[in-house]
Parts: C-alpha cells; sequence; structure tokens
C-alpha cells in the first residue's frame, strides 16, 4: 500500500492542493465512516421495512460503479495489461481507502477471489451484531474486480467483523459461481437481477473498457 502512495505521489496522480485533493486526476474529499454507517443503517431501515425498496441495491451499485471506475483509470494510467498486477494494484487501491488490512487467500483469473480484511474499522463500528453490514465495501470490492478480471464480478461477503469483532472474509466471483451463493442464501437479500441489469448496462456504455468486459448471457434466477 505505501509503495502505491509513493508511486502515485511521484507520478503526480497523487495531488494536495489549496482545498482539493487530487487522486487520478479525479478530486476526492475524506468523510468519516460514521457518513457510511448511517448512509447504510437508512439504506437497511428502508429496505427491511419495505422489500421493494431499492435503497441497498443502489448503495452496492453506486459503490460498484466507484470501484470500477478508481480501477479502470489506475489501470490505465499504470498500463496494467496483465491479471495479476491489476490483482495486485487493486488490492493496494481498496487498502488505501482506510476499510481494513487485506490479505488475499486464493485467486484464479476470471473465476474468483478469496480475501481476507482485517480490523475492518467500518464494520467494528456496528460490532456486535448478527448482521453483515458490508454492503457499500462488497459493491466496491466488486467493481474494482470487474476490471481485474475482465468479466462481470459480483462480491459475497462469507463473514463480517460486525459480527465476529475481528475480520470479514469475502469472494469476489463471476456470474456462473455467484449464482451457486445466490442459491444457498449466502449472498445479501437484495435484488440481484435489478443490480446485474444495472451493471450490464454500465458495462455495455463504457466505450473504453466496455468491450474487453465478458457479461452473463442470462439472469441469476
Amino acid at each position: 500500500m505505501y509503495g502505491l502512495v509513493t508511486k502515485l505521489l511521484v507520478s503526480r496522480q497523487l495531488k494536495f492542493e489549496k482545498g482539493k485533493i487530487i487522486v487520478l486526476e479525479e478530486p476526492v474529499c475524506m468523510l468519516p465512516l460514521v457518513y457510511v454507517r448511517t448512509a447504510t443503517n437508512l439504506a437497511m431501515a428502508h429496505h427491511e421495512k419495505n422489500k421493494a425498496d431499492k435503497s441497498l441495491e443502489e448503495m452496492y451499485f453506486e459503490s460498484w460503479t466507484a470501484g470500477y471506475e478508481i480501477t479502470k483509470k489506475m489501470t490505465k494510467v499504470y498500463k496494467l495489461r496483465k491479471f495479476e498486477e491489476r490483482y495486485k494494484v487493486a488490492m493496494d487501491i481498496i487498502s488505501l481507502f482506510g476499510f481494513g488490512d487485506y490479505e488475499t487467500m486464493k485467486f484464479k483469473g476470471k473465476k474468483y477471489a478469496y480475501f481476507k480484511v482485517h480490523e475492518n474499522p467500518f464494520a467494528l463500528k456496528f460490532h456486535p451484531t448478527k448482521k453483515k453490514m458490508d454492503i457499500f465495501l462488497a459493491g466496491a470490492n466488486a467493481g474494482g474486480g470487474t476490471i481485474v478480471h475482465e468479466v462481470l464480478i459480483n462480491c459475497v461477503e462469507l463473514e463480517c467483523t460486525a459480527i465476529n469483532g475481528s475480520f470479514c472474509k469475502f469472494v469476489n466471483c463471476n456470474s456462473e459461481i455467484f449464482k451457486e451463493y445466490i442459491k444457498r442464501g449466502e449472498a445479501y437479500d437484495l435484488d440481484w437481477d435489478y443490480i446485474v441489469k444495472k451493471q450490464i448496462e454500465y458495462i455495455k456504455k463504457d466505450k473504453e473498457r466496455g468491450g474487453k468486459i465478458e457479461l452473463p448471457k442470462e439472469s441469476l434466477k
């Protein structure tokens, strides 16, 4: 992670100007994690009250687009053509944003990546609870993974710091594998066909990278 920060600074892809923080030519801002916690609580409350409400689906999708765009930008700036290069940088990027220390368990290009996140400060704000809370982070994981694997990726949270107080365990996976997690009830209880439809539309509109990304041929149901 620190090597990535140095690289960004040296190449002037991380700049601090008067009233501005610019990363990869995009302005960013620092927000406390309590903001994401509040947004997550509100979205979950709406979802639990009315299953037709799409607040959680929109939260996941919007964070997916953020992960997609920043990883796409990074691969372009540093000309990361190999899967392994993209994967390493993506893991460094997500660690840089302060959601915990990422540890790869195993991965296979275009298929899956299993990883742990230690001491996730966001999820710790909910501990102890019985719910998996990292919908925002899972979306970002999946968006970055889509660029890395060059196939539509979604994310399953298998274990959560909010529950165990120690670590999260995620799997980024393609649609074929993801469908199995949905069938077993391990994915978040969301309208995944709604999300995937939006993801496919987004990728198809991406003239720069969209044509390189494999898309599912059928719905997840």
